[in-house]
């Protein structure tokens, strides 16, 4: 059975809605596992596209072997699945389908060439315990994957004692409106640096979000937020204008200099992204060869022609 298709964030949140419904009604609990294969981008470079194919069909595959009948596989990236596990008992359940998957994994990696012995993370959490909705539950799924990355583990249950922020009555997306006519996004540069001679070439543009009340939001907090309400179109157009402006102020000769901003995949697929990058150019009187555009991969796996099509 083939790899199944890249669903989109639109789709996967009605999906996780309608889990929710069911659940509301039978009085029954579900969890979320959100699984990444490790240093998926590494061995595409080092070993080339068809062997993280490989890896992901493998991946798929052992997914499959430990789901059971009533479990949904969704796969929401390039390199990411979401396991849906329906009528659990209760947390330590889901925690169980997380050991069953990474011993899953193991029995396959038992024989196998050396670029098939890959490894996992993975990011659990349930509902009603972590969340009521489907943005938040998506989220801290999110969350716990991202704890998980950074620690010697290979599972994580998401805790709320995880979340830097207290989301209980904020209305983010009201913000996040409110956000750019209260001057609240600032754009710090992480320099990049020319090894050989020591020279600083260029710096890519991080977006921070600055609330009156909340202090210092993380973009991994917003951009998912922004990008399910489509804000994010608003929020890259202000970026790429904004670091277009302050280049110019940059103490070196703004020619010899090059500011990189990353581009969310919604955006990408946005065929008027072009028009609104050239008119923020036009608006400074900046030359595009000092802008490179960061995309990720998933990105382009998304829609590949469509994809191409813009870039070009």
């Amino acid at each position: 059975m083939p790899l199944i298709d890249i669903i989109q964030r639109p789709q996967l949140m009605a999906l996780i809605d309608d889990y929710i419904d069911s659940h509301i009604d039978q009085g029954a609990e579900f969890a979320l596992l959100l699984i990444r294969p490790d240093n998926f981008r590494k061995l595409n470079i080092d070993h080339g596209y068809e062997a993280g194919d490989r890896v992901l069909t493998t991946l798929f595959d052992c997914i499959k072997q430990m789901a059971r009948e009533q479990d949904r596989i969704i796969r929401t990236s390039g390199s990411e699945f979401l396991l849906v596990l329906p009528s659990m008992h209760n947390e330590g359940h889901a925690t169980l389908a997380a050991m069953k998957l990474l011993s899953e994994i193991e029995r396959h990696a038992i024989g196998a060439d050396d670029l098939l012995r890959f490894s996992v993370h993975t990011g659990i959490t349930h509902y009603p315990s972590h969340a009521r909705d489907s943005l938040s539950l998506l989220r801290n799924a999110e969350v716990a994957l991202l704890k998980v990355r950074n620690s010697a583990e290979s599972y994580y249950m998401y805790a709320s004692q995880d979340d830097p922020i207290d989301a209980t009555n904020w209305d983010i997306q009201a913000d996040l409106q409110s956000a750019i006519e209260n001057n609240q996004f600032q754009l710090y540069f992480q320099p990049q640096v020319d090894l050989a001679g020591g020279q600083i070439i260029g710096a890519e543009a991080l977006l921070r979000w600055i609330h009156p009340q909340r202090s210092f939001i993380p973009p991994d907090y917003f951009i998912p937020i922004a990008e399910e309400t489509r804000f994010i179109d608003t929020i890259t157009e202000w970026t790429i204008r904004n670091a277009l402006w302050l280049i110019r102020e940059w103490p070196q000769a703004s020619e010899t200099l090059k500011v990189s901003v990353n581009l969310s995949p919604k955006v990408l697929g946005d065929e008027s992204l072009t028009e609104s990058i050239v008119n923020s150019a036009k608006i400074f009187n900046a030359d595009l060869q000092c802008l490179t555009l960061e995309i990720t991969e998933s990105a382009l796996m998304e829609d590949i022609s469509k994809t191409i099509n813009i870039l070009d």
